[in-house]
């Protein structure tokens, strides 16, 4: 294959696991075709999602331009953590992203910007084990078994192969890039310096053909010559200007997030794995996040199982589309009897979508609570809930 086409993520040519959810994203904000690559979890908060912009007559279109992505940055994680079950791996790939807001066919709202896309893909250990293991359906919702699918849903009846329920999708986010590619900074630098040397060649040009009297073709000899060279050097100060200004502006914006969120993944792992050595802050941030994003579609708060706070009211209901801004504060740490109390501070770039649409910072605080006497499951799904009675799992979201 064409080195330029393996770049390309769209739903032709071979791709991997990465690339296939990048295309399904996509695919999902267009025709509301369900991504087949992720797990229950991030489908009920898409599922969710969409109901929320179908209520306010609103689609929305996600679109990734793969930037030049390294060999080694295509193949190895930036980090993996497993259970005995279980192993996730997290990978990271540049590209463009662009987003769309539309109300009917009229587009209302877009922006683009150059963005490092995360994605975390957890795989079963050992394939061949496990087939009594817990499992939601990933067609209707029931709670039955790894066996139990590979011959056919109880309730659906649907059947399903190994690589089918796995791997699996399990967190995304994105974040603004600031570096890029050695090709991406080079057209930065040109985008200004190019125009800087046409108007130093202008005004040159202007003194030497029309002032100081050299002529017309002797003149602009000259004048290509020095506001080249001028040009070249003011065009490169007024870049390396700019790019300060641009990293001290997103320092400002960033400040609080980069203030509340310091140490707190040493700190949280350090205590965390006193209780449970399985930890992993990388699997509790998709957790947490995937519980908010819940939350931040829900109709109603108080109908989602895993909450036990107040009910927001409309709080919630003009967020058209909400993204992890990649970090998370610790705020609180409390161990009482089997049970960890933690309270963080999630950043998320919010989107609301009322009489127009508008973006904005927002840090949402949550107050968690886990049994540590229960072992780290990586499939452990926030919509699988166990009847006391009988001890059937069921999703209970469904």
């Amino acid at each position: 294959m064409d080195e330029k086409k393996s770049l390309s993520w769209t739903n032709k040519g071979k791709k991997d696991l990465f690339e296939t959810f990048a295309v399904e994203l996509q695919e999902y904000y267009e025709s509301d075709k369900m991504p087949g690559s992720c797990d229950r979890e991030m489908q009920y908060w898409l599922e969710l999602q969409n109901e929320r912009l179908q209520g306010k007559d609103l689609s929305m279109k996600y679109h990734f331009v793969p930037r030049d992505i390294p060999d080694n940055m295509k193949r190895e994680p930036i980090l993996s953590y497993a259970d005995d079950k279980y192993k996730t791996k997290a990978f990271c790939r540049p590209c463009r992203f662009e987003g769309k807001f539309y109300r009917g066919t009229k587009q209302i709202y877009s922006y683009k910007e150059k963005r490092n896309l995360f994605q975390s893909i957890t795989f079963r250990k050992n394939p061949e084990v496990g087939e009594n293991e817990e499992y939601i359906c990933p067609n209707c919702g029931a709670g039955t078994t790894i066996k139990g699918l590979l011959d056919g849903c109880d309730y659906c009846q649907t059947r399903f192969k190994m690589d089918e329920l796995f791997p699996k999708v399990t967190g995304f986010y994105m974040l603004k890039d600031f570096t890029g590619s050695k090709k991406d900074l080079a057209w930065e630098i040109l985008r200004i310096v190019l125009p800087t040397i046409l108007v130093c060649f202008l005004i040159s040009a202007y003194f030497e053909c029309f002032v100081n009297g050299n002529g017309l073709f002797p003149g602009a000899l000259i004048a290509l010559l020095q506001g080249s060279i001028i040009g070249l050097v003011i065009g490169y100060l007024l870049w390396c200007v700019y790019k300060v200004g641009s990293v001290l502006v997103t320092g400002a914006e960033s400040a609080d997030m980069l203030v509340g969120a310091s140490g707190s993944k040493q700190k949280f792992e350090k205590q965390m794995k006193k209780y449970s050595p399985e930890f992993s802050y990388a699997f509790f941030t998709n957790k947490v996040i995937s519980m908010l994003r819940v939350l931040l579609y829900a109709k109603d708060v108080k109908e989602i199982p895993f909450y036990a706070g107040e009910s927001v009211g409309d709080l919630f209901e003009d967020i058209a589309d909400a993204h992890f801004r990649g970090s998370m504060g610790l705020k609180k740490f409390e161990v009482k009897d089997n049970y960890c109390y933690v309270t963080v501070d999630a950043y998320m770039d919010v989107i609301y979508a009322k009489t127009g649409i508008r973006k904005k910072e927002v840090t949402y605080r949550m107050e968690l609570r886990k049994d540590i006497s229960v072992p780290m499951d990586m499939n452990f799904s926030i919509a699988r809930i166990h009847c006391p009675n009988c001890n059937t799992s069921f999703d209970a979201t469904r």
